[in-house]
């Protein structure tokens, strides 16, 4: 009996985890901000995300958004953001607790990158942390 409610709530979680990946709000642009397209990112900055988080999916392509591996690609980029010199990467994370993670660099004019920032975020908050994490 317990085995059976204990596998219930599993799988609701699941469910949760899976409906709340998909739940993540258009956050409105005020310039300056820009949004930058994932095939145009700065190449360095594209080989820090993946060096801070692995293999990342497009926006919209499938991932793992839970415990249950099927894709085995447990991040998926929400949005790419920059203010300047400072560029913010927001992503989903799947596994266990699905979550966002908030990643902040700073580019250099001789190229160079510095991370800067690291966040956790949930889909009612990306947009705040996002925000904070351009001006700062």
């Amino acid at each position: 009996m317990r085995l059976a409610a204990g596998s219930a709530a599993l799988a609701a979680l699941s469910l949760a985890a899976v409906a709340r990946a998909e739940d993540i709000p258009r956050c409105p642009l005020l310039p300056p901000v820009e949004e930058a397209e994932a095939s145009k990112l700065p190449p360095i900055l594209a080989a820090a995300l993946i060096k801070d988080l692995g293999q990342i999916a497009l926006p919209g392509a499938p991932f793992d958004a839970t415990g249950h591996a099927k894709d085995g690609v447990n991040h998926r980029l929400i949005w790419v953001r920059r203010q300047g010199t400072r560029w913010v990467a927001a992503v989903e994370e799947g596994g266990a607790t699905y979550r966002d993670v908030v990643l902040a660099y700073e580019l250099g004019y001789d190229g160079s990158l510095a991370g800067v920032r690291r966040d956790i975020a949930f889909p009612a908050t990306v947009c705040q942390v996002t925000e904070r994490d351009l001006w700062r």
